[in-house]
């Protein structure tokens, strides 16, 4: 089964972004925000599969002409990257950006989301956070993403001790989408082509 996804996905390269890249033609199919994202979620589960039964370590295989630096945003002098962070007062349904990353680009979230739920719900279980009584309905991230039904109410996730860390949790998934969508080497490689960046309340820190 492998090799032939390997076949298809050679295919779709070399014959659909040998010089685009899937976001921009999904873009152009013009498709409802749905759909495309269950294409682009397709795209990259494939890719991670087999990047998994490979021997690199890269999440998303790499080929010659693969690299992020080809990007017009790295490659036009004229283009110029400023970072914008939002807090809490901009959005109230920030969770309904987090299930859609996650859905649509989980394969290149793991394993960091995985870690940082992890990290996140160790802190949230403590003692003395439990003496706090702000959590009341709990913390599983990874629950209220794959059960809707399960999620608590609005005025819960919006309180600070939950929208908080779960807004920057939004926000780093977001950043390493964009590193992984461009198979950037780090982190820094990103940050090193900003020109600025500002923010505000929660979306600061």
């Amino acid at each position: 089964m492998l090799p032939f996804v390997r076949l298809l996905l050679d295919h779709l390269r070399d014959v659909y972004l040998a010089s685009n890249d899937i976001h921009a033609i999904v873009n152009d199919l013009a498709l409802d925000e749905d759909r495309a994202a269950a294409i682009l979620a397709t795209y990259y589960d494939a890719q991670c599969t087999l990047a998994l039964s490979s021997s690199t370590s890269e999440s998303v295989p790499r080929r010659p002409s693969d690299t992020g630096t080809a990007s017009a945003l790295f490659n036009n002098p004229s283009v110029a990257l400023v970072a914008l962070f939002g807090g809490q007062g901009n959005v109230d349904d920030y969770f309904s950006e987090l299930t859609r990353l996650h859905s649509t680009y989980g394969a290149l979230l793991e394993p960091l989301f995985g870690r940082c739920v992890l990290a996140l719900s160790s802190q949230v279980s403590s003692d003395e956070a439990a003496a706090t009584g702000l959590y009341s309905r709990g913390f599983d991230i990874a629950q209220w993403i794959k059960s809707p039904e399960t999620r608590p109410p609005l005025s819960y996730l919006v309180s600070a001790p939950i929208s908080m860390p779960l807004i920057g949790l939004t926000q780093l998934l977001a950043f390493w989408v964009v590193v992984q969508v461009l198979r950037l080497p780090s982190f820094g490689e990103l940050l090193s082509r900003f020109k600025g960046t500002t923010g505000h309340s929660q979306g600061t820190c």
